[in-house]
């Protein structure tokens, strides 16, 4: 909220009886960049990740990295799993061993934006 001038925010509705994905866009002014995806709680019973995630972001923004990158993060890429504290997404998906079946919407949704954003580095 206090950086709305390379902060924006989009959710992204799966289904209606989900959490939506939230996704951050940092992104400063215009012109070519390097890109970046930062996911975290694939698996719900992981909540580290989503400190791992939020501290790469401060740093990010501490050290002025924007001038010369525009990150993508999901804060919580599987919101049912977070909810519940399990590895599995609503129907019973490991989203970690999915991105070869593309069964989920979640996944579906992280590989659908790989393609968009064409990511220089992802974690």
């Amino acid at each position: 909220k206090e950086n709305k001038n390379y902060c924006e925010q989009k959710l992204i509705r799966l289904n209606e009886s989900e959490n939506p994905l939230r996704v951050l866009h940092l992104k400063k002014g215009k012109g070519l960049r390097k890109k970046a995806l930062l996911t975290s709680y694939i698996h719900g019973d992981e909540p580290e990740t989503l400190q791992a995630n939020l501290t790469t972001l401060e740093n990010v923004l501490q050290n002025n990295l924007l001038d010369s990158w525009e990150i993508m993060s999901i804060p919580v890429a599987n919101p049912y799993g977070k909810q519940l504290g399990t590895r599995y997404n609503l129907i019973g998906i490991d989203l970690n061993r999915d991105f070869f079946t593309k069964k989920a919407k979640e996944t579906k949704t992280i590989i659908k934006m790989n393609s968009q954003f064409m990511f220089d580095f992802s974690l």
